[in-house]
């Protein structure tokens, strides 16, 4: 998923910045030279997750964004949308939306400008874009994707930054320096440069430093600079009707190649001057790498030539660069007709009918993949998840923008329509069987079954006799509710059954033929314990007694 390639992606920018030992006496100007190195290969990270896919919108034949009233829809865009700001975006003036969707585009596109190797422009620009992730968490949950970027960003910022916030105590806490890595080598630097000089040339040289104007004061200012440009940029989209121009192609490509080749300059230079060489040339393979799969996220309709596609894919596998736009996952256009949707349900068989009473048999169909999702009864309140993401849901939100249309009360003949993942999902859901049950109904035994509780359709599911006699595939289409006095969140426009079938042995030989090697049961005595959550809360515990309590 996207979400795996930027964290793997940030892995590599942490070991770079992690290589930062202002400790030993001897290592400062290595320490220097691997941040400024960690750096340049943040802002290039940076580039090609923010600026590469905005871009590409404004690229695309979808006019949403141009229109400036994609965030009008916002709870089309993502999978786990957040509540209220989605419903408050669906009934607000469209000139509110037109507004929000304005400065997305700015703070997105502005991430271009934490490539100038000039501090007090680069890091205010850092600081922006902690703005426009902060909206982006405000809209939708993201998983841990938002968390790499913030992670991104703050690397970004300068050890004034990060003097000024956060306390003394808490830095040290954290292991850093009292005074940073840059600090330190300026120091050493400057003493140096002071055994060379007498005591009036050192006393003549501290009254210019002094009267020179602060860097930090710099960037404070174009911080508050980029602040005034966002709100004009604000006004500007609320009061105008107009949209914006389609971009060409060229311009666009051109970008994320200059930037590329201006962070191989800066990492060369680097690496030479700390003599880090091993680090410098993975380093420039890295972002020559990066070059590569940008122009592959921005040229998905022509896509690369053969030769330089089979280098892409290899790189990918190797796992130095991944395409974080289009190419990783289609940009979604908004329909005002609604939301695309797909759910499974199966069919549960009810001893005593609820309408005769006389213990008639009766069939009853449950939602068993609509656990973060809208469900059949449109009351499924949109909950927050992040940094917790649900694949399964998410794999079948991106499924629902892809399925094609297929007549409804087909029948398990129409195999090769499906995708194969989808039939072994509905093949497990019929037996009850394997790791895809406790995903959709949740832990069936043990302590997790208790923390979480379970829905009365769930505890139908659990209850019923395997296998179950049928299962269907909805598609629909959902827009948010606008009445506030109901407990519905959804408003379905358009229902559809695209794939039906029941349970049979033909049905079951046909998708286990299909599947190849069989699924691994999760069948361990372990796998209903909540082991997750346990470690979960033993590292939250930790970092909270190693930053607030010890020391």
């Amino acid at each position: 998923t996207l979400e795996d390639r930027l964290v793997l992606e940030f892995g590599i920018v942490g070991i770079v910045l992690a290589a930062v030992d202002p400790e030993r006496p001897s290592g400062t100007a290595a320490s220097r030279g691997a941040l400024q190195v960690g750096r340049a290969l943040a802002a290039w990270l940076l580039l090609r997750a923010v600026f590469v896919p905005t871009a590409g919108k404004l690229v695309e034949e979808c006019s949403a964004w141009r229109d400036l009233v994609a965030l009008k829809d916002a709870y089309q865009l993502a999978a786990f949308i957040q509540q209220p700001t989605c419903w408050f975006l669906w009934i607000a003036p469209i000139s509110v939306a037109r507004a929000l969707t304005g400065v997305k585009l700015f703070i997105d596109l502005a991430s271009v400008l934490v490539l100038v190797p000039i501090r007090a422009i680069a890091a205010p620009a850092a600081g922006l874009q902690l703005l426009g992730f902060a909206l982006s968490a405000a809209m939708a949950n993201q998983g841990c994707s938002l968390l790499a970027l913030f992670g991104v960003a703050f690397a970004l910022l300068d050890d004034s930054f990060h003097s000024t916030f956060w306390s003394e105590g808490l830095r040290d806490a954290w292991g850093c320096p009292p005074d940073g890595p840059e600090q330190a080598a300026e120091d050493e630097d400057h003493s140096d440069e002071d055994k060379a000089l007498s005591d009036g040339q050192v006393a003549e040289n501290n009254g210019k430093k002094a009267d020179l104007e602060d860097p930090g004061e710099l960037a404070v200012w174009m911080f508050l600079l980029y602040l005034l440009l966002v709100l004009l940029v604000a006004a500007a989209a609320a009061a105008t009707t107009a949209s914006l121009p389609r971009l060409p192609r060229a311009a666009v490509l051109a970008v994320p190649q200059c930037g590329a080749i201006l962070m191989i300059f800066l990492i060369v230079a680097a690496a030479l001057r700390s003599r880090r060489f091993v680090m410098g040339l993975l380093a420039v393979l890295v972002c020559g790498a990066g070059m590569l799969q940008s122009v592959r996220d921005l040229q998905v309709e022509d896509g690369l030539p053969a030769e330089f596609a089979l280098v892409a894919d290899v790189l990918e596998d190797l796992h130095l660069a991944h395409p974080l736009g289009q190419a990783a996952e289609p940009a979604i256009c908004p329909s005002a007709s609604g939301r695309p949707d797909i759910y499974v349900q199966t069919a549960v068989v009810v001893r005593e009918s609820p309408a005769t009473g006389r213990g008639e048999k009766d069939i009853e169909w449950i939602d068993m993949t609509s656990r973060f999702l809208p469900n059949h009864a449109d009351d499924n309140r949109p909950v927050v998840v992040q940094p917790y993401t649900p694949r399964l849901d998410a794999k079948i939100f991106q499924l629902a923008h892809q399925i094609a249309q297929t007549p409804s009360g087909v029948s398990g003949a129409a195999l090769p329509t499906m995708p194969l993942w989808l039939l072994r999902l509905c093949r497990q859901l019929l037996r009850r069987e394997g790791a895809v049950v406790s995903l959709t109904a949740g832990p069936l035994h043990g302590l997790a079954a208790v923390l979480y509780s379970k829905s009365s359709a769930d505890e139908l599911y659990v209850k019923a006799d395997a296998p179950l006699p049928g299962l269907r595939v909805v598609r629909r289409k959902v827009l948010l509710d606008e009445d506030i006095h109901t407990n519905k969140w959804w408003n379905t426009t358009d229902w559809e059954v695209i794939f039906q079938t029941s349970w049979t042995e033909k049905f079951d030989h046909m998708v286990a033929k299909h599947s190849g090697a069989s699924c691994v049961s999760a069948s361990f005595p372990w796998h209903e314990v909540p082991i997750a959550e346990a470690m979960l809360s033993l590292v939250a515990a930790a970092t909270m007694w190693r930053l607030f309590a010890s020391g």
